[in-house]
C-alpha cells in the first residue's frame, strides 16, 4: 500500500479501527504474558529459596543429637530387660 500522509498511514484505507485495535490487543496480550511470567518467577523463586532454607534447616536438625525422652526407655534399658 502507498500512503500519501501521515493521516492516509493512520487510517489504514478504512480500516483503522480494525488494525489498530488488532496491534492494541496484541500488545495487550504480550504485556500481560509478561506480568503473569514475571508474577509466577518471583513466586517460584520464594518457593525454592522456601525450600532450601528448609532443607538447610532439616539437615542442622539431624547433625544435632536429639534430647533423651525420660518417658521413652533408653536401648541400653529394653536390651537388658529382654535379654
Amino acid at each position: 500500500m502507498n500512503w500519501t500522509s501521515a493521516s492516509d498511514f493512520f487510517a489504514m484505507g478504512g480500516y483503522a479501527l480494525y488494525v489498530w485495535g488488532s496491534f492494541g490487543m496484541c500488545f495487550f496480550a504480550v504485556a500481560l504474558e509478561l506480568l503473569i511470567l514475571r508474577r509466577h518467577r518471583r513466586r517460584t523463586m520464594r518457593q525454592l529459596a522456601l525450600r532450601v532454607a528448609m532443607d538447610d534447616a532439616g539437615d542442622q536438625a539431624w547433625s544435632t543429637p536429639l534430647p533423651a525422652d525420660p518417658a521413652q526407655p533408653s536401648r541400653e534399658t529394653a536390651d537388658a530387660s529382654q535379654a
